[in-house]
């Protein structure tokens, strides 16, 4: 019963303060021309209350949410050039709170997704599409392969982790040596991947590269920042209406954003995608 209460309490909350932050929730009118210069003030003294208090609640309230429901779980996370290591450190933390565990942490290198670099990406992606079996489709676009590449060096098809194989050890070999990726490689292949964003990304890039981290993976969570979400390269992918392998959440730098992350990954152990945050329409965070 707590529960079922404390979820759309904070779903309320959160959606209210960052409502009312960005010009949309009920106190967006005060901004007309009647409003005095001390009652702006005000206004703004008041939506960072608010604001502050959904950050407590998220945080004070996010462990009896997760109620152990990534148990036995394994999350790879990927970060993108320019992802927050606080972020990323941060949203590993949550994965543990709700019992999940890490097992590896992958950052990829700006020349991966950096244009003047297709030719070399799409070598690398035909080469080993020939070489190993069934881990890359060489019948896919230049990025797409690039996504399912970097699946195939960390995560699994199945909903429980598996030892890595042979071909896997090796894809993950040819990204290191081509400086394409860094980090070590991970002793189990897991069913999850958490995709953090960070700087700007050409879309079609970007759009190619979840794709195929989707078709390599059990499911994939792509996080970003609140700025993201309403301008940014989330927003713009988030448009391409990504599978239902595929779930997105904003506001990946506050307490409630990660909170989402982390129900949004458990979501996805049943399948299941969604976009959450201040700016998903699915909600702030996944009920259910």
């Amino acid at each position: 019963m707590i529960r079922r209460l404390l979820v759309p309490f904070i779903a309320v909350c959160a959606a209210l303060a960052a409502g009312i932050a960005l010009g949309g929730g009920p106190l967006s009118d005060l901004g007309h021309a009647s409003t005095t210069p001390s009652s702006a003030k005000g206004a703004g003294a008041v939506v960072r209350a608010q604001a502050k208090a959904g950050e407590k609640l998220a945080a004070a309230t996010a462990g009896l949410l997760y109620g152990g429901k990534l148990a036995g779980q394994q999350v790879a996370v990927i970060t993108l050039p320019g992802a927050p290591a606080a972020v990323s450190k941060a949203l590993a933390g949550q994965v543990a709170a709700a019992g999940g565990s890490v097992s590896s942490t992958t950052a990829v290198d700006a020349s991966a997704v950096a244009p003047e670099s297709k030719t070399l990406v799409d070598s690398l992606g035909g080469q080993l599409a020939t070489q190993l079996h069934g881990l890359v489709d060489a019948g896919q676009p230049t990025y797409v392969r690039l996504g399912q590449l970097l699946a195939g060096s960390v995560a699994t098809t199945t909903p429980q982790p598996t030892t890595p194989s042979a071909d896997q050890g090796t894809l993950r070999s040819a990204l290191s040596q081509s400086k394409l990726i860094t980090g070590q490689a991970p002793p189990t292949m897991a069913p999850l991947v958490l995709l953090v964003l960070g700087k700007h990304v050409n879309p079609t890039i970007l759009s190619g590269v979840v794709q195929g981290l989707a078709t390599r993976s059990h499911g994939v969570v792509v996080a970003a920042s609140t700025g993201s979400g309403l301008r940014g390269d989330l927003k713009r992918l988030r448009a391409t209406k990504p599978g239902p392998q595929i779930a997105t959440v904003d506001g990946d730098e506050t307490a409630t954003g990660q909170l989402a992350t982390t129900l949004a990954l458990a979501h996805q152990v049943a399948g299941g995608g969604g976009a959450y945050g201040a700016s998903g329409i699915d909600g702030v965070v996944p009920l259910g």
